[in-house]
């Protein structure tokens, strides 16, 4: 399977306390890999686990987030672009 044969979620993360906002792509879940964030916020094994997002987790609590998907890309260079546009807009 090649990466053109996935379909590529490009979402967006946000704090409900600060206002700031994550924007990420993946070829999993979109609930899936905000679970893989999540453990990635509680354990120092990790390498982001003082990625911005990260601290934000543990600051503010998993459940002041929100999750929603932006656009779903069919192939990796499209939801890079995608990603890299909607980061250069909302920040």
């Amino acid at each position: 399977m090649s990466s053109n044969d996935l379909s590529w979620p490009v979402y967006r993360i946000t704090s409900l306390d600060s206002g700031k906002q994550y924007i990420g792509i993946t070829k999993r879940t979109v609930s899936r890999r905000w679970m893989f964030h999540r453990v990635h916020s509680r354990s120092t094994r990790y390498r982001n686990y003082n990625s911005p997002l990260q601290r934000s987790i543990r600051k503010y609590g998993e459940d002041r987030f929100s999750i929603e998907i932006m656009y779903t890309a069919v192939s990796l260079r499209e939801a890079c672009a995608v990603e890299k546009g909607l980061i250069a807009t909302y920040g």
